[in-house]
């Protein structure tokens, strides 16, 4: 600011200061005088004289009160000139030296000219246009003095005292004078430092620096915000009522000097642009000034910490040398707040650990809605801090959510009641419809678009959570919310992550408590009286062993009775349609038979010819439907449900009818729906076997067969199809069977029950018998298949050569049976059309099966519910022990199952945050790991146990190494992922051979990394289907790019062509890595990845060794395949040419993996280690080496 520029300024502000307008006498109207009215002059002279007393004592009143505020200047300005009578005795030497030598006291002019420069010269030149009381205020707008002390102390005397010399001494006392105040400021923050030094860790170290900014500043107010890093947000404790704030990174005036990390001036503080009511209104700054100041990690440019400076006085500013203190300030307390921070870190990351795994614990074995309620509300609270927690479930017959509320019975029993919500509004019925979650600062109708006074009233004004909680199945089955946070503003993300994860425990058990009452309903109603028979399945077993000519009318009897049980309903009345005519077969009303034959009511043609289910609860509407029939019955028809019954060709063979409903609603639900098709499908078999008992002589095998299979049936559970088969290749006396499903995509046969294991996963339609058979929709018998032309060993005969006979029978449209024995002539066509009878009940156990066990398989490689279920609740609180021992040197990746492995891996994530910081599902995640795991190939080496074993060696660099201090939170998450993913759909072949033999990879990705590429794009078409979908909570475009960027590139970096290039490059960074450098944090993640890759080098010997010949069995393998190609052998894979394994192990370890590890423990010391037990090992291999050469010298 130049000096008229200055003085402008100052006078406009003395022309808007109070005390610059005169004061001014109100005008007091003058008295008229009246000589026909004596009594009106009267009147009117004691008014008069009214308004002048109120006059007076109001003009009094404004003269004390402008007194009072001079009295207070005047103190002010006493107190000014005290401060700075002081700084000049500090400066009366050289106060006394330039009044020596200066001009006269009233001249103004400068002494003569001395050397001095350009700009030091304006500086003179400026000050000297100033009046004397300007100064201070001229220098705090243009702190030269401070920033030549701070660029170089020397210098900045030198230039101090040129200004000095150069200015008379009337001029030059107070400019040092007001010089010396800045100085001052600073060492002032000296002080400071040495008092921080001594309570690094009492709870009084943030208030000694905001007591300490108020001061420096002149300021009314100071508050410390410090970084949670794993919430990404900061947090501050007002004292006053134990209120702790919490400010999200990015967001109001305090987030966004950490996320720009720079010094903010506001001069009006609600008109800056960062400005957020709901945050920045707690700190009641209104249109008063702010200033920001950043504290930045002292190891990084990362910002860990903010001050937040505001003056009382509206009209105050902070200057251009308040940002200059303030600069000083952030470096000289960067080290004491980055220590504070880390302590603050671990105690966090330690404590929500541990909280969170007793919080699980304690919902584990709560096996009643009564015990789980009161639990989940309770652990709710006390893990994130809620006023209040509720528990929505889902009525999915009404489509309705309801709570449990409390109440007392007459005898004071406590127990709860259901409390239905009428709407389909609201935020729980939001979250069910979305599948997301719901985080709201303060709730409002007016920012939440689909608030609803119903269910959400409760919590207005107050920040509110809700999560869905899933059944295993992954179906939504209730909503877990919370809202008032105890002591805070708002729900962080560490406390969404720890709702997440209680919701996935609460999950589990709602699934456990209905299925128990399911299966309470169910026994309550087969033990109830049902006539002759405990359940549909049993009586058919006895009635078929009996063989009773009139079987179809019993059975029909007996459904009928059970169906009304189980409906709930008044009436059962059932139809057989025989060439498409209907004919009455048996009618059950009010628990009675009716034995008059009715004329058939319209709805059953009606049904006959649409084949649709056909359901009403409109009296008048089923009386149409029902026709004359409630007059021949003397009945009175309300609802209805008319269902057609198919056989396996889609041919209608009986038409059931259940009317009146008794339920409460008075109306037949889907549930019923439900029932009825269960019981119906029992009729269909039924049939099917009584018209077999017809023909018992011609096909007794197929009757026994019947038998056999439908008490295989029971009970009805989710291994009923693999029952049923072993059942069939038990009564044919085969030795191997299989039951394979038609996949249309694929144009391919997948298994879906066998008793052989290594059967085919697939087979293609263009291969062997099988897929001609299944294209041709035939079923045969072949008692000599070698014989036949078509036949293909791999798929035919399981790729066994000891098989001769064979069944291949198409059952129904999807599936197709296999039968193999070892003996010739063993099958015959009876035993086919027998296979071809009980086809209706491969496809009920099937459906059964899957509706048991949704998404259920009997292939290894396919992770269940209850597995999924099991993994999450295993791996969702990591211990301190589980962390040491993942992260221990010496691991062994063998001493794990497959099981613990996917568990340890999940552990890796949680422990580091990244599920919660990220919002990544951890449902998804765990699916996501499992399908990974199913893509990797049975190779020597190159396979699943490799992958974990990677993962684990960068898991330990992330926890030895403190990997967190140079990657971010998502970098971190990318380099953990591409461990596991990195070798995925591995073949067992080098890139080498890919561009040898020219395969369609070869081809595809020519002078590309071949399996990097093939890896890479494995995973990323992984990560894109929406089941694996785990980065849906990275909402921001950028972010999600930077993840691929990372995860990418750290795969490519595998690629063993460019190994010494990697190398270089990282030394050449090493010395000045900078972690602002994305190009330096992605190098360092590669160098990880690729030592991981070489990590059993690293091992105990005997673990290395036992790799390093599993390696070399890979690499032979490769070898053998060229040889038999007819390509060049690889010399290392040539088994015919080897030399003993030390000696190819000796130079990897010398060339290869040294020289990579060696550069990531120079640049990470605590990761040195890795190189010593290297250099152990590799002497191993050099004394082998050299017992072998001299073996083969003698």
């Amino acid at each position: 600011m130049n000096a008229s520029v200055f003085a402008s300024t100052q006078k406009r502000k003395n022309t808007r200061s109070d005390l610059a307008v005169p004061l001014k006498r109100s005008s007091i109207p003058a008295f008229q005088f009246d000589p026909a009215s004596p009594a009106k002059n009267l009147k009117n002279i004691f008014t008069h004289q009214s308004t002048i007393i109120d006059r007076l004592f109001c003009e009094r009143d404004d003269l004390v009160e402008r007194v009072q505020t001079l009295e207070e200047r005047l103190s002010n300005s006493l107190s000014m000139i005290s401060v700075q009578k002081a700084r000049i005795v500090n400066l009366s030497e050289l106060s006394a030296r330039l009044s020596a030598s200066g001009p006269a006291e009233n001249n103004r002019q400068p002494p003569a000219p001395s050397q001095i420069a350009p700009d030091d010269k304006i500086i003179v030149e400026q000050i000297l246009k100033l009046s004397l009381d300007q100064i201070p205020l001229y220098l705090a707008h243009n702190p030269f003095p401070l920033q030549c002390t701070l660029t170089s102390p020397q210098l900045g005397a030198e230039r101090i005292n040129s200004v000095l010399t150069s200015l008379p001494s009337q001029v030059a006392v107070p400019f040092a004078s007001a010089a010396f105040a800045q100085l001052f400021r600073s060492s002032e923050i000296s002080e400071l430092v040495q008092t921080l030094r001594k309570s690094i860790h009492n709870h009084q170290f943030i208030h000694k620096i905001e007591a300490f900014c108020c001061k420096l500043f002149k300021a009314g107010f100071c508050q410390l915000f410090a970084l949670q890093p794993q919430q990404n947000q900061l947090v501050t404790l007002f004292d006053s009522d134990g209120f702790t704030l919490q400010v999200p990174v990015g967001q109001g005036i305090v987030g966004s000097c950490a996320k720009e990390g720079k010094i903010l001036i506001y001069q009006s503080t609600q008109e800056s642009p960062s400005y957020d009511p709901e945050i920045d209104d707690f700190f009641n700054i209104g249109s008063n000034p702010s200033l920001l100041i950043p504290i930045f990690d002292s190891s990084s440019n990362f910002v860990i910490s903010v001050i937040l400076v505001h003056s009382p006085k509206v009209g105050a500013l902070f200057t251009p040398e308040d940002l200059q203190v303030g600069e000083i300030l952030s470096s000289q307390i960067s080290p004491f707040l980055t220590a504070y921070v880390e302590h603050m870190e671990k105690n966090e990351d330690r404590s929500y650990r541990s909280e969170l795994s007793l919080a699980v614990k304690s919902l584990l074995g709560k096996n009643t809605l009564e015990e789980l309620l009161q639990t989940t509300l309770q652990v709710v609270q006390r893990m994130i801090k809620a006023e209040n927690a509720e528990l929505y479930l889902i009525d999915d017959e009404q489509g309705l959510l309801y709570v449990f509320e409390p109440q007392s019975s007459h005898n004071g029993v406590q127990m709860y009641v259901r409390k239905y919500f009428s709407g389909k509004s609201g935020i729980p019925f939001h979250v069910i419809k979305s599948l997301s979650v719901v985080n709201i600062n303060r709730l409002t109708p007016e920012k939440c678009e689909f608030f609803s006074r119903e269910t959400d009233v409760v919590a207005l004004g107050k920040p509110y959570l809700a999560v869905p909680v899933f059944a295993v199945g992954e179906k939504p089955i209730a909503v877990l919310a919370a809202y008032g946070k105890s002591g805070s503003n708002l729900f962080s993300p560490s406390d969404i992550a720890a709702l997440q994860q209680l919701s996935v425990q609460v999950g589990v058990n709602l699934t456990n408590i209905f299925a128990s009452q399911s299966a309470q309903e169910t026994q309550q109603t087969c033990s109830a009286d049902v006539g002759n028979f405990s359940n549909p399945l049993n009586f058919l077993i006895k009635q078929i062993a009996a063989g009773d000519e009139d079987s179809m009318i019993d059975l029909a009897e007996a459904i009928s009775l059970e169906a009304i049980k189980r409906l709930n309903c008044d009436l059962i009345a059932l139809w057989q349609v025989i060439n498409n005519r209907p004919v009455q077969r048996y009618i059950c009303k009010s628990q009675e038979e009716f034995i008059q034959i009715v004329d058939i009511p319209p709805v059953v043609n009606q049904v006959i010819e649409s084949g649709e289910i056909k359901i009403s609860a409109v009296a008048a509407e089923v009386q149409q439907m029902m026709g004359s029939f409630d007059d021949e019955a003397s009945y009175k028809s309300y609802s209805n449900i008319t269902m057609p019954i198919k056989d396996q060709d889609g041919k209608i063979i009986w038409i059931v009818i259940a009317e009146n409903s008794l339920s409460a609603q008075g109306r037949f639900t889907d549930t019923d729906v439900a029932g009825l098709t269960e019981y119906s499908s029992f009729l269909i078999a039924a049939t099917n076997v009584v018209n077999l008992q017809g023909t018992v002589e011609s096909n007794e095998k197929a009757i026994s067969l019947q038998k056999t299979l439908i008490s295989t049936l029971t009970p009805v559970k989710t291994d009923m199809l693999n029952r049923l088969i072993v059942a069939i290749n038990d009564s044919f006396d085969s030795k191997y069977c299989a039951l394979y499903q038609a996949d249309g995509i694929a144009e391919a046969l997948t298994i879906t029950e066998t008793n052989y294991p290594d059967a085919p996963k697939s087979i293609m339609l263009t291969q062997g018998i099988i897929g001609k058979l299944f294209t041709t929709n035939e079923s045969h018998f072949y008692n000599d298949i070698y014989n036949e032309s078509e036949f293909n060993a791999p798929t035919d005969a399981f790729g066994l050569d000891d098989m001769n006979s064979a069944i291949y029978c198409k059952v129904t449209n999807s599936f197709l049976m296999v039968l193999l024995s070892p003996e010739k002539n063993k099958f015959n066509e009876q035993q086919v059309q027998a296979i071809l009878g009980a086809s209706d009940l491969v496809q009920i156990a099937y459906e059964l099966s899957r509706n048991f066990n949704e998404g259920g398989s009997t292939d290894s490689s396919i992770v269940t519910a209850e597995q999924r279920a099991t993994f999450m609740s295993r791996s969702s609180s990591p211990t301190r022990s589980d962390l040491e021992e993942y992260s221990d040197r010496f691991f062994n990746i063998m001493n794990y199952n497959e099981d613990d492995r996917i568990i340890m891996i999940l552990k890796m994530f949680v422990s580091q945050g990244v599920i919660r910081k990220l919002q990544v599902p951890f449902q998804k995640l765990v699916q996501f790991v499992c399908t990974v795991r199913s893509c990797y190939n049975e190779t020597p080496y190159h396979n699943w146990t490799h992958a974990c074993d990677v993962t684990q060696f960068a898991f330990s660099c992330i926890m030895r190494g403190r990997l967190r201090l140079y990657l971010q939170d998502i970098e971190l998450f990318a380099l953990l992922l591409a461990c596991v993913c990195h070798d995925v759909d591995h073949h067992g072949l080098n890139n080498a051979f890919h561009k040898k033999a020219r395969t369609p990879l070869g081809i595809l990705y020519d002078e590309r990394p071949v399996m990097e590429m093939h890896h890479a794009a494995t995973a990323i078409r992984l990560l894109e289907m929406p089941e694996h979908d785990i980065l849906e909570g990275i909402e921001n475009p950028s972010e999600k790019s930077h993840f691929y960027e990372f995860f990418i590139k750290i795969i490519l970096a595998t690629d063993m062509d460019k190994h010494f290039a990697y190398i270089k490059e990282f030394e050449e960074m090493s010395s000045d890595f900078d972690k602002r450098n994305e190009r330096h944090r992605l190098l360092l993640a590669q160098i990880v990845m690729k030592s991981g890759d070489v990590s059993n080098t690293t091992r105990a010997f005997d673990v290395a060794s036992d790799m390093s010949h599993k390696l070399t069995d890979e690499f032979f393998k490769q070898g053998d395949l060229e040889r038999q190609l007819g390509i060049e052998v690889t010399p290392m894979c040539d088994r015919t040419k080897a030399s003993h394994i030390s000696t190819s192990q000796v130079g990897f370890y010398g060339f290869i993996a040294a020289p990579l590890l060696t550069a990531l423990g120079n640049f990470i010391t605590a990761l040195a280690d890795n190189t010593d037990q290297l250099e152990k090992n590799k002497r191993q291999w050099e004394q082998q080496k050299e017992q072998w050469e001299l073996s083969q010298q003698k």
